[in-house]
């Protein structure tokens, strides 16, 4: 246990120090004792007052950061880790880590979410165009919370894992279908809560064969595809509360060798689907990765 060198002076029962209302009446409180003999419930009192707060400052350095508050002199030490205790009730991560709960915290806050899913490729356009091509589905949204309450020990050790962006579908070849995109992965803090990754879009297909990609699962589902027959425009990725979804592939309304590429999505949000071109022997566009997970806790 941190050890706080300051103490409170006079804070005893029955301490000789002035009440509270003669020491806001006192003259000297505006200038200062005069010379001569100071009364020695004034003094107390000062000293007191300045004393508690040095203690209490010192207190939350020694509650917050796990670190002794010495009296040895020195000023660096005890500002670095009051700054620490004031400014350093936040943990942000964006990789795959722990969390170790500080001295006398037993409720931590968490902000997080899972990765979202990846946008399905389009459909790619054949050389005699037998078959009208279609769009891919957005990825959908990893589950997200805000500031969500949990009980903790200090000391405990909590494992994180962050849930990376599902893989962006790939667009088909010449009169044929691309792939769908990956599913967003896991965010786990702990044995506290385990939040889902966001379902990949579908890949797009054609007026014979499966046609508009739909949108992959999520909080909430991406947007499906475009239907056959039209020179049309990805699934829009579903936004995460932490981040705006990838957009569909734009139309793509001149002679091209692909179809555009869908976006990627942000924190958590999913990837745009593909889109695709009426045009002949033109590839599918890809669809967007999703957003990788995060998460934040506060105590």
């Amino acid at each position: 246990m941190a050890t706080n060198d300051f103490q409170v002076f006079a804070g005893g029962t029955g301490a000789n120090v002035l009440s509270q209302s003669d020491w806001l009446a006192l003259a000297a409180l505006g200038a200062g004792f005069s010379s001569g003999v100071a009364q020695s419930a004034a003094c107390n009192k000062a000293w007191r007052q300045s004393s508690i707060m040095a203690a209490v400052l010192a207190q939350l350095i020694v509650d917050n950061t796990g670190q002794n508050a010495v009296d040895d002199g020195t000023v660096a030490n005890l500002l670095a880790n009051l700054n620490k205790a004031i400014g350093g009730r936040k943990a942000v991560l964006s990789s795959n880590g722990s969390f170790t709960v500080p001295p006398n915290v037993t409720t931590i806050y968490v902000s997080a979410c899972a990765g979202g899913g990846g946008g399905g490729g389009g459909y790619g356009s054949g050389s005699s165009q037998p078959n009208w091509p279609a769009t891919g589905g957005g990825g959908g949204a990893g589950q997200c919370i805000t500031k969500q309450s949990y009980t903790v020990t200090p000391g405990q050790v909590i494992p994180i894992t962050i849930g990376g962006g599902g893989t962006a579908g790939q667009g088909g070849l010449s009169n044929a279908a691309g792939t769908a995109g990956g599913s967003g992965g896991n965010t786990v803090i702990g044995s506290l809560v385990t939040l889902t990754g966001g379902g990949g879009g579908v890949q797009g297909g054609s007026n014979t064969s499966a046609g508009a990609g739909t949108g992959g699962s999520g909080v909430p589902r991406g947007g499906p595809g475009s239907e056959v027959g039209t020179n049309g425009q990805g699934g829009q990725g579903a936004s995460s509360r932490f981040g705006g979804g990838g957009g569909g592939g734009q139309p793509i309304v001149s002679s091209v060798i692909s179809g555009a590429a869908g976006g990627a999505g942000d924190l958590g949000a999913g990837g745009g689907g593909g889109g695709t071109t009426i045009q002949v022997t033109t590839g599918g566009g890809a669809g967007g990765a999703g957003g990788n997970g995060y998460a934040i806790i506060e105590w």
